[in-house]
């Protein structure tokens, strides 16, 4: 039974507990107690992956940390040259890191300037 119970243990990467192991065996015909199957495992040490759940972090108390999308404000531009945005990335370039400074016109998409610089 134990050399049953390791099999399906490892058949499934350590994912199932005993009820699952419990299920697997009562499955394949095996007239077993879900408690047995507990023992066993605990007595050689299998225990189940757990899965962990996923829970959002609060927003920050204080809101000036984090600024958000101000665009989502404004109107969306009607011609070109009204509205620009811009943003920041580092890159790594020769196998030294460098800047990447970029302004988009909003309303064409087009680069209206950029620069990259070591510092």
């Amino acid at each position: 039974m134990a050399e049953r119970i390791q099999v399906l243990f490892c058949e499934h990467d350590g994912n199932y507990g005993s009820p699952r192991i419990h299920a697997a065996l009562r499955r394949e015909g095996e007239r077993v107690n879900r408690k047995r199957v507990e023992r066993l495992m605990r007595d050689m040490s299998l225990v189940g992956k757990v899965s962990r759940l996923y829970r959002r972090t609060p927003l920050p108390a204080n809101p000036c940390i984090t600024v958000g999308n101000q665009k989502r404000q404004e109107a969306a531009p009607v011609a070109a040259n009204e509205q620009w945005a811009g943003d920041v990335t580092y890159l790594k370039v020769n196998g030294q890191w460098s800047y990447l400074a970029v302004i988009i016109d909003l309303y064409s998409r087009s680069i209206v300037g950029w620069e990259l610089s070591q510092t």
